[in-house]
């Protein structure tokens, strides 16, 4: 988790995602979550929901090891 005086440089910055990846030495990915709307109202990067339940990986973990 970035710094909110991170976040806030991202925001106030008006170059592409690669120029801000570049020149704060963070993800492109990283840059545009914290743009998207759905961060800046929760501080928080939302990520697609698992394809599996608890238990599917418990089972998949188990048969790994």
């Amino acid at each position: 988790m970035y710094s909110e005086s991170i976040r806030k440089l991202v925001m106030d910055m008006h170059k592409s995602y690669n120029e801000i990846s570049r020149l704060l030495k963070i993800g492109k990915s990283t840059v545009a979550k914290m743009i998207s709307p759905t961060y800046q109202k929760t501080n928080v990067a939302v990520s697609r929901p698992s394809l599996i339940g608890t238990l599917e990986k418990k089972v998949v973990v188990e048969a790994v090891k």
